[in-house]
């Protein structure tokens, strides 16, 4: 497309960052919106024989606006450190088929909590929680929007004990809600555990065994929103699997005198 014009985007973003370290506490917010003048769309066109032409053309009205905020504290009675975070993205994109102009909006939404403790160094706990909603629709086809949700669990903790010895496990469990395209059980929980043992006075050699995915639930799946279109992609991955590991911190220095 010869005729093709020089692209702008102009954005504005809000930012504010409060921190205080004595009450052991920050917030965090930020918004940013682009606007795209002159933005590069496709122009995609099927004629009788079912032969597709795609053009590269100018569009206005393409947008995107993120927001994000972010408070951290901590329970002083109970010693835990707590991170609430929450963040909402809406994509505006226009472009057109069969020389008709479409517009097409895809929205995420987001919410977490992670709480943590940490007991004199001896052991450690944490716990985090999300959930994460997404939406498409176009005025293509207005009776076939697209939305699903997906939640997230995970438990982490350790725990030294008999000087030398320290066992750490994690779980995460995944639930991804089903909609109109792909129905299939997506669910999982993946379970990983490990045992470790130090040797020597400064506790620089050890020997690990961990065992991953215990549970041999881990599937290797990706979604991806663009436009009025949704696309899940299917890959290999490794699952269950044990490993034993040898392990030596040191440090070496020289002193001149």
């Amino acid at each position: 497309n010869l005729l093709l014009k020089p692209s702008f985007t102009n954005t504005i973003a809000v930012k504010y960052f409060t921190y205080n370290t004595l009450k052991k506490n920050h917030f965090i917010a930020r918004a940013q919106l682009s606007v795209f003048s002159n933005s590069f769309s496709t122009s995609a066109a099927v004629d009788s024989n079912y032969i597709r032409e795609n053009k590269t053309i100018n569009v206005n009205g393409n947008n995107d606006l993120q927001t994000y905020s972010e408070y951290g504290f901590l329970l002083k009675k109970m010693n835990i450190d707590v991170l609430l975070t929450g963040s909402y993205r809406e994509e505006t994109t226009v472009y057109y088929f069969n020389y008709k102009p479409l517009k097409s909006f895809i929205r995420n939404a987001s919410f977490a909590l992670d709480l943590s403790k940490d007991f004199q160094n001896k052991a450690s706990i944490s716990i985090d929680f999300s959930l994460n909603y997404y939406n498409a629709e176009s005025n293509m086809n207005v009776t076939r929007d697209i939305d699903y949700w997906e939640n997230n669990i995970e438990f982490d903790g350790g725990f030294s004990f008999l000087k030398s010895f320290s066992i750490h496990s994690n779980i995460k469990t995944t639930f991804r809600g089903n909609n109109n395209f792909f129905d299939r059980n997506k669910n999982c929980v993946i379970f990983n555990y490990s045992i470790e043992k130090s040797f020597l006075k400064d506790n620089s050699v050890s020997l690990k065994l961990q065992g991953n995915d215990l549970f041999n639930q881990n599937i290797g799946i990706e979604r991806h929103l663009y436009r009025n279109s949704i696309s899940e992609s299917s890959y290999n991955i490794i699952k269950r699997y044990f490993l034993f590991s040898f392990q030596w911190k040191f440090n070496y220095s020289r002193v001149n005198k």
